[in-house]
């Protein structure tokens, strides 16, 4: 009889014994939500291998942790599994494993612009990007976009706070303030209420901005996980499903068939193995673009 309960309570425990932990980053601060998505695909991508892999339990890190102390901590291994999305920059690829699938298809690469509802009707005249490079850009400090529109002609006006950057919009102390088509929406419900705050209307820029899930440098097994699960998510249609759920409404938003999208080059980025542009987003998936290069 004590043989038979052993048994039964081996067999009990064993599945939850076997979980592999896995870890994203929690929230930066209370409403921080940004970190939803990553929750949403990682768990994902962890069910979609089960039956390879073995069961699993996802965490995310304590709250309050700024990307660049999550990013260290990812490296050190911190936290049991531990996978942050960022760039792919030669940088991060020599010193962290990297899971070469684009997490948001590599949407934020598209870009809109705030601006001051008054300059609308002198920037609706721009058609070349040369002459666009003429108004200069609002980042937050220490933001990696900032050297990228740097060296393809801006300046750079930094804010020292989120909240700030639309203010020196609105009070005329930069002119544009660029943010991703997957952000804009959510922003311009948060923020329309400034006075004189508007939503530029006549262009977009666009720049190759994979963000790769990277994680602690050797943690090869975890990374080759979830790169399988991201893969096989994307052929059956799942991945696609909550990628939508997420980002469509915004991209409808911001009209990019109503824009001249100016293409420029993104100096930072160090990917030998271009396969993950299959993934990427194209604006002719749910509209007709027109491309505009100068």
């Amino acid at each position: 009889m004590k043989s038979i309960v052993s048994i039964i309570l081996i067999l009990f425990c064993m599945p939850v014994m076997a979980q592999t932990v896995f870890t994203v980053r929690g929230p930066e601060y209370p409403a921080d939500k940004r970190g939803e998505y990553d929750y949403a695909v990682m768990d994902l991508a962890l069910r979609k291998t089960v039956s390879e892999y073995g069961p699993y339990e996802l965490r995310k890190t304590p709250p309050g942790e700024n990307f660049k102390r999550a990013l260290q901590n990812a490296k050190n291994g911190v936290y049991k599994n531990f996978f942050i999305r960022a760039l792919a920059t030669r940088g991060l690829g020599e010193v962290m494993q990297v899971v070469p699938f684009p997490v948001e298809r590599g949407i934020l690469g598209y870009r809109v612009a705030f601006i001051a509802g008054a300059k609308q009707k002198e920037l609706s005249e721009v058609t070349r990007f040369s002459d666009l490079t003429k108004y200069s850009v609002v980042q937050g400090i220490g933001w990696i976009d900032s050297k990228i529109l740097n060296e393809n002609g801006f300046t750079i006006r930094t804010g020292p706070s989120f909240n700030s950057m639309f203010s020196m919009i609105t009070e005329d102390r930069a002119d544009l303030f660029l943010r991703g088509v997957n952000e804009v929406l959510n922003e311009w419900n948060s923020y329309s209420h400034q006075q004189g705050l508007s939503i530029e209307k006549t262009f977009a820029i666009h720049y190759p901005f994979p963000r790769f899930f990277h994680t602690a440098k050797g943690n090869s097994e975890a990374a080759d996980r979830v790169y399988k699960g991201l893969k096989a998510a994307y052929e059956d249609g799942s991945f696609l499903k909550i990628w939508k759920q997420y980002f469509e409404k915004s991209i409808r938003f911001a009209k990019l068939s109503e824009r001249r999208i100016f293409s420029i080059p993104n100096p930072l980025i160090s990917v030998q193995d271009k396969t993950y542009e299959k993934y990427n987003f194209h604006p002719d998936e749910m509209l007709s673009d027109v491309y505009v290069t100068e």
